[in-house]
């Protein structure tokens, strides 16, 4: 074939066109033939360049194609984790209603990427605190934190947010922001007391916030007796179905 150095011109831009051309996506000429050398001279620099654009957009579509599927993939796991991750601390919770055994009966909805949305924060500028009712009777107390307003396919929602007034005296939970709601498919599908959503306020950036259903959980009254679980305010009922995070556990009680 010869040597490759006499039918290059010694710069390196040269030498990555004439290499190009000489592998049939131009001439379709053999390397050491002389008409490779000349259609990497004139004009080369059109050829090249018609050649690369194309293979960037080639190259762009797969790279597009690549980071969305490894990024489809991450947040799978992400997803499943993190309900592996739920089902374990229910034993390891001391007043917990489920046992080991009854794992088998947690049941979700298939993860769904669609139903992680984008909100935008509305802060609620006032000091008064309110009571929300509880299953078994009681009041608990909360501020009216903010706002939450976003669109799931198609349709335009909101949602508020609390902040529990005992939590909030302690360190650990001072940051902690409680989104309880029910949908339509609550009392079919999913608990008829609603579900819940947790967020802090850490995680509001510039009144922007990530709200995801599919880590939308139970509250300990889905699972058994004697427990105080707050029951989503009216102005928490969404009208759409949220078919997505947890559905009703399935063992008798």
């Amino acid at each position: 074939m010869g040597n490759l150095s006499s039918y290059l011109i010694p710069n390196t831009k040269t030498v990555l066109k004439i290499l190009f051309v000489c592998t049939g996506n131009i001439c379709r000429s053999p390397i050491a033939k002389e008409t490779c050398y000349r259609c990497a001279r004139a004009p080369k620099q059109y050829y090249f360049s018609l050649n690369i654009s194309k293979m960037n957009k080639i190259l762009l579509i797969i790279s597009i194609f690549i980071t969305f599927k490894t990024t489809a993939q991450t947040y799978q796991e992400i997803i499943t984790k993190h309900r592996q991750d739920y089902k374990d601390t229910f034993l390891k919770e001391k007043r917990s209603p489920v046992r080991a055994e009854d794992l088998q009966y947690f049941d979700f909805f298939a993860i769904d990427s669609t139903f992680r949305v984008k909100c935008i924060f509305t802060k609620t500028n006032s000091p008064d605190t309110f009571t929300i009712p509880t299953v078994d009777s009681k009041q608990k107390e909360y501020f009216k934190y903010g706002i939450l307003s976003f669109e799931i396919k198609g349709e335009k929602l909101q949602l508020n947010v609390y902040q529990s007034l005992a939590l909030m005296r302690i360190p650990k939970y001072k940051n902690y922001l409680f989104v309880p709601f029910k949908d339509f498919t609550s009392g079919k599908e999913t608990y008829g007391g609603g579900r819940y959503l947790d967020i802090e306020t850490t995680d509001i950036q510039t009144d922007v916030v990530i709200l995801d259903f599919n880590k939308a959980y139970n509250p300990y009254c889905a699972f058994g007796d004697g427990f105080s679980c707050p029951i989503p305010p009216k102005e928490n009922h969404l009208k759409a179905r949220i078919k997505a995070g947890e559905k009703k556990f399935e063992k008798p009680h």
